[in-house]
């Protein structure tokens, strides 16, 4: 399976799945998404040129997006029991900021632009698999995403499907 849809194949589960107690796994998820929460609180004060050179500011829409990812994502994996790697953001240059989550051999990365805070580039991988794509997170995109983290489904539906009630109790607005 060299294609972009193999990452979707759930057939294998490694055994760290089960390994972690839901109480572990809840405090080490929910102390990840803490210390994530705090690093964007803190992007919010860095002035222009923070990197050194001309680094943007952040964009408070941007930083409230990203809080309300870890948020989402951080309920999803204590739903499940499961403790992620890595919980972690990075500020970029240009003002965009990445929401990095490992949980296992899945990575996903979420990449929120300055300008455009509708659309986000979301990076997925497990192995040697990965798949980049634009999308939305409200109308049941940011659930996609997660359930595929959390192995509760495969492949996200396409973008652009037309939700039967749009932009009602999705994750990521209720975080927000």
């Amino acid at each position: 399976m060299n294609s972009s849809a193999a990452i979707w194949n759930d057939a294998t589960r490694d055994s760290t799945t089960d390994a972690w107690s839901p109480t572990i796994a809840n405090t080490r998820a929910e102390a990840m998404a803490r210390a994530a929460d705090d690093d964007l609180l803190r992007y919010t004060t860095f002035d222009a040129g923070w990197d050194g050179y001309d680094g943007l500011t952040f964009r408070v829409e941007t930083i409230a997006i990203a809080r309300g990812i870890i948020q989402a994502t951080v309920q999803a994996l204590v739903r499940c029991g499961l403790a992620p790697s890595e919980i972690t953001p990075g500020p970029a240059s240009d003002g965009s900021v990445d929401v990095e989550i490992v949980v296992n051999n899945r990575t996903l990365i979420f990449t929120l632009d300055r300008g455009d805070t509708t659309k986000v580039r979301v990076y997925a991988s497990t192995g040697d698999q990965v798949t980049e794509r634009e999308e939305t997170l409200e109308d049941g995109g940011l659930d996609r995403w997660l359930g595929w983290l959390t192995r509760k489904n495969g492949i996200p539906p396409a973008v652009g499907a037309s939700p039967r009630y749009p932009g009602s109790r999705s994750p990521l607005a209720l975080c927000l």
